[in-house]
């Protein structure tokens, strides 16, 4: 997935990649590997802390499809209050993995995408 890019986030948020196929992905090993990653991305400036609250546009596109979005910060909170919506169709063991990771690295390293349908509006 990232082979020969070492700058890859992947290699935090999915350090299994690096690893043998047969390698269990829930091993501490893994976690290790990730936390380790994180550290070493932080040491050499590839990830800073902003010093001020932002939110940041950005811009994906993947053939003719393009998508916009905004990132920013929410508080688990809403999600608490149901001021977000809830994921319906998500794992007990992919739960369990991405807390532990957030838990190894003491970082919340992957953003939660949050969609709305867009509208279109002609002049």
């Amino acid at each position: 997935m990232a082979a020969g890019n070492p700058l890859s986030f992947l290699n935090v948020v999915k350090p299994e990649i690096n690893l043998p196929v047969e390698t269990d992905p829930y091993s501490q090993q893994v976690y290790d590997l990730g936390k380790n990653a994180l550290k070493e991305f932080r040491e050499k400036g590839l990830l800073v802390q902003d010093t001020e609250a932002r939110i940041y546009i950005y811009k994906q596109q993947m053939g003719d499809h393009v998508q916009h979005g905004i990132l920013g910060l929410t508080s688990i909170d809403d999600y608490e209050n149901n001021l977000i919506k809830k994921h319906e169709f998500t794992l007990k063991r992919k739960e369990d993995d991405r807390t532990r990771i957030i838990d190894e690295q003491d970082a919340n390293a992957e953003p939660v995408f949050l969609t709305f349908q867009g509208h279109h509006h002609v002049k």
